[in-house]
């Protein structure tokens, strides 16, 4: 399916690894020996999802990409995956992509996938087990690049709108953590870039690179989609 179906099917891009790497100049990085070889990458998500080896074994080999082992690290008490849970089945879909995506631009990096048991949604609800994970990963010197493709609003934090951040504040240790060790990290500030009258609580954070998705981006169309 090329990009212009994916826009007429779903309302949005869909791109390939061929389309990213002319996006983003890769080839003379890839030309240098620059893969990512000897780092690792760490993606934050809910519950991620229980076939991700398997799904990226098969994205590789439809890519031409060389195989790598995931490392799954279960975060505190992940419940059971349930094909039945129209959320978890969301997660497992935004895990793959996730994942696959990494790979797909440092194709010689290893990838440690967390898997946390609370769905991240709006305010705080979920940024906990997230922190917690990155904190630990990053002072055990596991991860040079923290990739978080989920973001939620600085507004839904309680005490916000009356000017007290410290909900908001307290709960980006895990960033510091980062900071202190030169960990990479990279978030989502929205499939479409900035919303109106939203700020993304981790894309505003001074200690990372907030990224928009491609739904806002303007990408080469030659070669396959995702």
């Amino acid at each position: 399916m090329s990009t212009s179906e994916c826009r007429k099917q779903i309302n949005r891009g869909c791109y390939s690894p061929v389309q990213y790497d002319k996006a983003y100049d890769l080839s003379p990085l890839y030309a240098e020996g620059i893969t990512g070889r000897g780092r690792t990458i760490v993606i934050t998500d809910s519950f991620g999802s229980p076939t991700i080896q398997h799904d990226l074994e098969v994205f590789d080999k439809q890519r031409g990409l060389p195989d790598t082992q995931v490392d799954v690290v279960k975060w505190g008490d992940v419940p059971a995956f349930d094909y039945t849970d129209p959320d978890q089945n969301g997660w497992a879909d935004e895990t793959t992509l996730d994942v696959e995506a990494a790979h797909a631009v440092a194709p010689g990096a290893g990838i440690a996938l967390v898997e946390t048991g609370v769905s991240e949604t709006e305010g705080p609800v979920g940024i906990p087990e997230m922190q917690s994970a990155i904190d630990h990963l990053v002072n055990e010197g596991k991860g040079d690049v923290v990739s978080m493709s989920w973001a939620t609003s600085e507004a839904r934090f309680p005490g916000f709108d009356l000017g007290d951040y410290t909900s908001l504040t307290t709960l980006r240790y895990g960033f510091s953590a980062a900071a202190r060790h030169g960990v990479t990290l990279t978030a989502s500030s929205g499939d479409g870039g900035g919303h109106a009258g939203r700020v993304d609580a981790c894309g505003s954070s001074r200690s990372l690179c907030a990224s928009q998705g491609p739904g806002a981006a303007t990408l080469p169309r030659s070669g396959p989609p995702w």
